[in-house]
């Protein structure tokens, strides 16, 4: 482990560099909202020396070692000075981009743009920023030993440790990311499984993440053989668990820190490398972290997407993939069309695309007609401007919710119930015809995180044409840590669910959103009942509430989670087709569509919506 001491000892000194930048004035201060990332990377055969100011005797000044790379937090655009024994020169630093030295046949030193999307893509403007300085993000992560483990809990458990703090401190330099150690943990792991995949299964079934984001699993269930096998695996990018083979009598602790590594790149979006220098090459194990020559690093197209990822992660309030941008799924899909193109055989590269890209990879145009012939009568835009204006209010509701939250104590399910509530109250107060409309698109507005109404497209562009409003600036303030049964995703599926029977009916949302889900059998996230059950609850609940059977004012006095939505306390697995297929005969078969019709019926049978439990029968 010398080399590898030694390693972090440089990575250590040029994090601490680029912080004393921020001592002389040269990085932006703490408080600049917005945080990209440019990659730079020494791709010649010599040693470049680059510094940030035009005074070059003032400068600060750091050298980026042949092979090596280095994040850049940047606000904007950047210029940087270098020298080498191939001459000086300038360049200017785009965010989210990589730049590469390279020694041209005449012997001086160039730095390149590596065109990502094409090599005929001209950059964009980008206004001029500076540095800045980006604070490590906590992730927090249990460990988590099998009871394969054969010696004392104080040996594991300091050797993990070790291992973790040495991966924490290449990732806080890479990409930002701290690794927070939050519990620690062992389980019993079936001994008869010899397949890793069902290891895996077995240890995401056993051991819950809870109170961490992540629980890293090691299994001893059977000896590591230095060959090409999987020493690691997760289900893709920001899933919760990943698990680690431990024992083998011929791999050595650096080879353990780089397996480790490896899987949090996949955590953090990274796709396997062409580069066999890169800690995202296919297969390891292959002997090459024992030499002393060894550098555990990420090659810099993989650093760009574990950048894009952790720099959305550490967004306040961020709890699904689906939150992020799509500006930065496209560039997302950029670094993925490339990976995949570097190696063909391999499909890492697309499986990432799949989870962290959906809303490119399924973004529908939806057509808007350029010319109107018959401009809306003064009736029509006095209904439009009402409409608006019962929205503005809702939302008035909604934030002056947000604005007490802390004060009140509310979080999680407690914070969704008062929203609702106040939403009803809100919506019990404007004008009829536009109460259960201005309803559910306050709630979309208010709620959604590139989520919500971003899963239908169609959807998403009619409640922007129709409200006329620019939510993003104020949304973040609303959202909070809401939560339904304690999960954000349900809360999610509950409220997209009313919107879309909003536009298309009853009977057909819950068509759709079962085909949505669905589909998510074949992704790394998988078919989730409760997911169902949140849908179909959502979809009741509009129904209730257009045909008057309940009315916003009793909404805004009896609304609950436990009321208003079956508990799934008891549908906490996640299910792969495969799975589906085995245990109920796939999706169509007669056992699925039995577990379908049961969620229904409990849902119909819910107070609110039972007929013997109200004064009046449903109308």
């Amino acid at each position: 482990m010398e080399q590898g001491r030694r390693y972090f000892a440089e990575r250590i000194r040029l994090l601490h560099l680029s912080r004393s930048l921020l001592m002389v004035g040269v990085l932006w201060p703490l408080s600049a909202p917005a945080v990209d990332t440019t990659i730079l990377n020494n791709k010649s055969d010599r040693p470049v020396e680059i510094r940030f100011q035009a005074d070059a005797a003032d400068a600060p000044r750091f050298s980026l070692r042949k092979g090596a790379s280095i994040p850049l937090s940047v606000n904007g655009s950047v210029k940087l000075w270098y020298s080498s024994p191939g001459g000086t020169g300038s360049g200017i630093l785009l965010p989210n981009t990589i730049y590469r030295f390279v020694r041209m046949e005449s012997n001086r030193m160039q730095l390149e743009r590596v065109p990502l999307s094409g090599l005929q893509a001209k950059p964009p403007r980008v206004s001029e920023g500076k540095l800045i300085d980006r604070e490590p993000w906590p992730l927090r992560i249990k460990i988590a030993v099998d009871d394969d483990e054969r010696t004392r809990q104080s040996t594991w458990e300091n050797k993990i440790k070790r291992r973790i703090n040495a991966a924490s401190r290449l990732l806080e330099y890479f990409c930002g990311v701290r690794l927070e150690v939050v519990a620690i943990t062992r389980w019993e792991s079936k001994d008869s499984i010899r397949d890793f995949n069902l290891s895996l299964r077995e240890f995401e079934q056993k051991v819950p993440a809870t109170p961490a984001r992540l629980v890293i699993g090691f299994t001893s269930q059977y000896d590591v053989k230095l060959s090409r096998q999987r020493l690691g695996g997760t289900r893709g990018p920001l899933r919760s668990h990943i698990l680690i083979r431990e024992h083998g009598p011929r791999i050595s602790e650096s080879e353990r820190l780089e397996v480790l590594l490896h899987e949090l790149g996949h955590y953090l979006g990274a796709g396997h490398s062409a580069s066999q220098r890169s800690l995202m090459r296919p297969v390891l194990g292959d002997d090459q972290s024992n030499a002393r020559s060894f550098q555990l690093s990420f090659d810099p197209i993989n650093l760009l997407a574990m950048n894009l990822v952790s720099n959305q992660i550490r967004q306040p309030g961020f709890y699904s993939i689906r939150q992020i941008p799509i500006s930065v799924q496209q560039r997302l899909l950029d670094v993925y069309n490339w990976l995949a193109e570097q190696q063909p055989g391999d499909n890492s590269a697309l499986q990432m695309a799949r989870v962290l890209c959906q809303g490119v990879l399924s973004r529908v145009e939806v057509p808007v007609p350029r010319d109107d012939p018959s401009p809306p009568a003064v009736e029509q835009r006095r209904v439009q401007r009402e409409f608006q204006r019962a929205v503005i209010a809702i939302l008035g509701a909604l934030g002056r919710v947000a604005d007490k939250r802390d004060s009140r104590s509310l979080n999680r399910d407690k914070l969704t119930e008062a929203y609702i509530r106040t939403a009803a109250a809100a919506a019990a107060d404007v004008g009829q015809e536009h109460a259960l409309k201005a309803f559910y698109y306050s709630l979309a507005i208010a709620f959604d995180r590139g989520y919500l109404i971003k899963r239908y497209d169609a959807v998403a562009e009619k409640i922007r044409k129709e409200t006329d409003l620019v939510a993003d600036a104020s949304r973040e303030r609303f959202v909070g840590d809401a939560t339904l049964w304690r999960r954000a995703s349900l809360l999610q599926d509950f409220i997209s669910a009313g919107i879309l029977a909003q536009f298309v009916g009853s009977d057909a949302a819950r068509d759709i959103t079962t085909l949505e889900e669905i589909k998510q059998a074949t992704e790394p996230a998988g078919f989730s009942f409760a997911a169902i059950v949140a849908s179909r609850a959502g979809i009741r609940l509009h129904q209730a509430l257009a045909s008057r059977e309940v009315t916003f004012s009793e909404l805004a006095t009896t609304f609950t989670i436990e009321r208003f939505v079956p508990s799934v306390e008891a549908m906490q697995k996640f299910w792969t087709s495969a799975e589906l297929e085995e245990d109920f005969g796939g999706t169509k078969g007669v056992y699925f569509q039995r577990e379908i019709k049961k969620i229904q019926e409990s849902v119909d049978n819910l107070s609110p919506f039972a007929r013997d439990d109200r004064d009046r029968s449903p109308r």
